[in-house]
């Protein structure tokens, strides 16, 4: 039976103009125990055939718990599923605006899981209510030739470090995942830092990619492949 864990906990940073900066932070506290799509503005739709759902709670699969032990959000059961997306778009309290320009940091906490997890900024370009990442879940691979319009910027990582059909990288707009990086570390939860540069490469923008094994948010490490990719970005985003 496969299984996916989705993020617990997004930290959204802003930088704009003028060396301007808004910290906004979301969780999932205010949430209720449950399925989490309909709640707060959340829409969670399956990628694939089969069951499955997003549920708020503090203990995930296998008696997992959350790092600060509050509420995140779980996969739970998978069924013949490939994966469960959770989409929530531009809100008050979600605030993110390419469109400005400027510097973005996201920050996550994610279990590693053995199928994948995965999360990322997009764009809803047929307009259904729905973000659907370009993954093909068998295994977690970007698949080049899916048929949706939607794409973005997307963290994934799997737990398995030594079998090529495992990744882990950032998957970018033209739905490559251009370099698949490893690591040991065995903490079931780490902090992932996301930075991108909307300005840099004359518009094609940059990714860079930073993890906080301790979950401590003060001890960052950059991942020495993924610092200052190119995003690729084809058209100027304002």
């Amino acid at each position: 039976m496969k299984r996916f864990l989705s993020i617990s906990i997004l930290l959204l940073t802003m930088a704009g103009f003028v060396s301007a900066q808004e910290t906004f932070t979301y969780d999932f506290n205010s949430l209720s125990i449950g399925d989490l799509n309909g709640q707060d503005g959340w829409i969670s739709v399956k990628h694939s055939a089969g069951g499955g759902h997003n549920v708020v709670d503090e203990v995930g699969p296998g008696g997992l718990v959350t790092p600060d032990e509050t509420l995140g959000v779980f996969f739970k059961n998978a069924n013949t599923n490939y994966g469960e997306v959770a989409t929530h778009k531009y809100a008050e309290n979600f605030p993110i605006d390419f469109s400005l320009g400027g510097t973005y940091q996201i920050e996550m906490d994610m279990a590693r899981n053995w199928w994948g997890t995965l999360f990322g900024v997009g764009y809803d370009a047929d307009g259904n209510g729905v973000i659907l990442p370009p993954m093909n879940y068998e295994t977690t691979q970007p698949n080049p030739n899916l048929q949706i319009e939607d794409g973005g910027v997307y963290f994934v990582t799997t737990g398995n470090s030594t079998n090529p059909k495992f990744i882990n990288g950032m998957v970018l707009p033209d739905n490559t995942l251009p370099v698949d990086f490893d690591y040991t570390n065995d903490n079931a939860w780490t902090r992932w830092r996301i930075l991108l540069d909307m300005d840099a490469n004359n518009g094609a923008g940059s990714v860079a990619l930073f993890a906080d094994w301790s979950c401590s948010g003060d001890d960052f490490e950059p991942i020495a492949e993924i610092q200052g990719l190119n995003m690729g970005l084809q058209y100027p985003i304002n």
